[in-house]
């Protein structure tokens, strides 16, 4: 089993989110979005496609762009990738906006899904416009993962 360096994962983490103007080539993360999915969520896997999501639709709803910080090495074990807070309240009152997951895409619209969570239950409510929902998207890396091995071809 490889075991990564800190290094390592410093310089993977920083690779996901860089933009070309730092780096000659756009990191995954660059320039992604995040967003809010409201009821039914499907079960989230490797294969859950963005399609499936039902998107928040509350007035003033939109995906917030992603800027992200410096990775570091977080409390709770992982090497973590950190964006700057993101913040949604409606302006206008919209029935049936429960928001119960979240979601990084690579667009404003439409995209591709990268990644999705579900909000523990029962959701935050985006029905009216004293309601608002602030958030932190944070991806990590397991140190103690199993990252392959090398094997011996002689």
């Amino acid at each position: 089993m490889w075991v990564p360096t800190d290094y390592f994962f410093e310089q993977a983490l920083l690779q996901f989110s860089e933009d070309s103007v730092s780096s000659p080539f756009i990191g995954v993360l660059a320039g992604a979005y995040v967003g809010l999915g409201i009821n039914p969520v499907p079960a989230l896997n490797r294969g859950t496609l963005l399609s499936q999501i039902v998107e928040a639709s509350f007035p003033s709803y939109a995906r917030k762009p992603l800027t992200w910080r410096l990775p570091y090495f977080g409390v709770n074990g992982l090497w973590d990738l950190e964006a700057e807070c993101v913040h949604w309240q409606p302006t206008g009152p919209d029935a049936n906006q429960v928001v119960t997951c979240a979601f990084v895409a690579t667009a404003i619209s439409g995209g591709q899904l990268l990644l999705a969570t579900t909000l523990p239950s029962p959701g935050v409510d985006m029905s009216s416009i004293q309601d608002a929902l602030t958030g932190i998207v944070r991806f990590g890396l397991d140190p103690l993962a199993n990252y392959g091995d090398f094997t011996q071809v002689d």
